[in-house]
């Protein structure tokens, strides 16, 4: 069992700018099925992140917290693989080329 389920997040979060969420609906009460989502925000007050679901049309933004985030994202996909979090940042050495 893990002692802090979310601290990989939370930690991810301070550091990094963008990142991506592949969570099972059905384990934060949603309709079944594995999803991925953007996080928006944390709120180290309330210990919870904002999830910024790509289906608006089906579920608004919503906040959730770290350890039920983590439960949800700590599903079997296949065999022994589990879901989990994409960190996504721009290499320093990246420089941005105008479009004409």
């Amino acid at each position: 069992m893990i002692e802090n389920p979310g601290h990989e997040l939370r930690i991810a979060w301070a550091k990094l700018t963008q990142n991506r969420s592949n969570y099972l609906r059905k384990a934060i009460g949603q309709e079944t099925g594995g999803h991925i989502s953007p996080l928006g925000a944390y709120n180290a007050g309330t210990d919870r992140f904002l999830v910024l679901d790509v289906a608006r049309y089906k579920y608004p933004p919503f906040w959730v917290t770290a350890a039920d985030l983590y439960a949800a994202m700590n599903t079997k996909v296949s065999g022994n693989m589990t879901r989990g979090f994409v960190l996504v940042r721009r290499s320093r050495e990246c420089r941005l080329a105008a479009v004409r």
